[in-house]
Formats: structure tokens, C-alpha cells, sequence
């Protein structure tokens, strides 16, 4: 901020004043409340960019960052990778029942629980709806498959209110060299269509 003073005076004598440039106060309270807020909201404009508001897992946006670049170390370096993709059963019939409410709790407990049972170096983000992807590193399908029987145990224990059973279906599949990412999640969408043919509460492999 700059400030211009100009002095006038009805009399005819003149003097110079001078004036000194004050010190500023690096330790104004306003200024800091002001820092403070500027940087925590930054923070989390940064955060809603890269996550799923009700979840707090990554969003669609962050999956797609990273299974290009997954796919770009597996042509790099021959890195097994693979993809999960999981829709909790009879969802609708959960919102239709009990309301939307209970609703949103079932996805937080259910997003909660799969964080929980991948590994530390799986990314996992909600794809939208009830439907959630998981990217696993250095896998191939037997791992692959014994991820994803962990995470039904795991989903078999989830209770939220009057939602006593919940299930859900899982899409499966390994990169294979050449893939794009749509390819590989072509395969997955149509594993988890089969799954759902087949019953559901099941996985299958693509």
C-alpha cells in the first residue's frame, strides 16, 4: 500500500516536512489472521480438486493421473499392475428403503473399509456413484484375487443403522503390454457386468 500526502497552508511562509517510512509491524494480528486464511483455503481448494467430497477418497480426475502414469512405468520398466473395480450391490434399494441419509453413511462406511484392507502403495478413488476403483501395484491375478477375498471379508462386516448385509461385485484385470487405459477399464466394466449376471457378492476376471 503507498500513501501521497499533500500539505497546503494559507500562509505564505513554506517549510519542508519529512516524513519517515515507518517500520512495518510483522506481527500484526490481521495481517496473520489473513496469511492463515489465504493459506488454509488454498489448501483446501487444493484438496476438493483432487478429492471425492463425501468419501474423502481421490476423484475420477486423480485415477486418471494415475493409471496413465502406471501405464507409463509398466511400459518403462515391465511393472505388473492391476485394476479392481467395485459396485456395492442393490444400492438403489438402500436409498429407496432408508433414505438418502443412510445413504451417504453406507458409501462412507464402505469407502472407509476398502482403504483400510488394500495395501499402503494401492491408490483407490470413488469412480462416481456406488462405484469405486482401485489401482494395485506390482500384482498379477493371484494377487489380484486374494486382494479382493480380503475385501469381501472385510465388506461382510460393515453395518450402518438398519443396513445390517451389505455386498458388493468386483471386476478384475492385469495390464497387459499395449494397453491403454480405456482398454483396461473396458475389461474391468465388462468383468463387473458378469459378476453382476452371476448373481453378484462374487468377483470376475477379465
Amino acid at each position: 500500500m503507498t500513501t501521497t500526502f499533500m500539505m497546503l497552508s494559507e500562509s505564505k511562509k513554506s517549510s519542508k516536512k519529512v516524513f519517515h517510512e515507518a517500520k512495518p509491524n510483522y506481527f500484526d494480528p490481521i495481517e496473520k489472521a489473513l496469511t492463515h486464511l489465504v493459506k488454509m483455503t488454498t489448501l483446501e481448494l487444493e484438496h476438493l480438486s483432487t478429492h471425492d467430497v463425501l468419501t474423502g477418497l481421490y476423484n475420477r480426475h486423480e485415477y486418471l493421473k494415475t493409471i496413465r502414469n502406471k501405464i507409463k512405468n509398466a511400459q518403462r520398466y515391465k511393472e505388473e499392475f492391476g485394476l479392481i473395480l467395485v459396485d456395492i450391490d442393490y444400492f438403489k434399494l438402500v436409498n429407496d428403503n432408508y433414505g438418502h441419509k443412510i445413504g451417504d453413511e453406507v458409501l462412507k462406511k464402505f469407502a472407509q473399509t476398502l482403504q483400510k484392507n488394500i495395501r499402503e502403495n494401492d491408490f483407490i478413488a470413488r469412480w462416481g456413484g456406488e462405484e469405486f476403483i482401485i489401482v494395485t501395484s506390482h500384482t498379477d491375478v493371484s494377487a489380484l484375487e486374494k486382494i479382493v477375498k480380503k475385501l469381501q471379508k472385510a465388506i461382510k462386516k460393515i453395518h450402518v443403522g438398519p443396513v445390517k448385509k451389505i455386498s458388493a461385485s468386483f471386476g478384475l484385470t492385469v495390464y497387459n503390454e499395449g494397453d491403454t487405459d480405456e482398454e483396461m477399464f473396458k475389461r474391468i466394466d465388462n468383468s463387473l457386468y458378469a459378476a453382476k449376471q452371476n448373481g453378484r457378492d462374487c468377483y470376475v476376471i477379465g
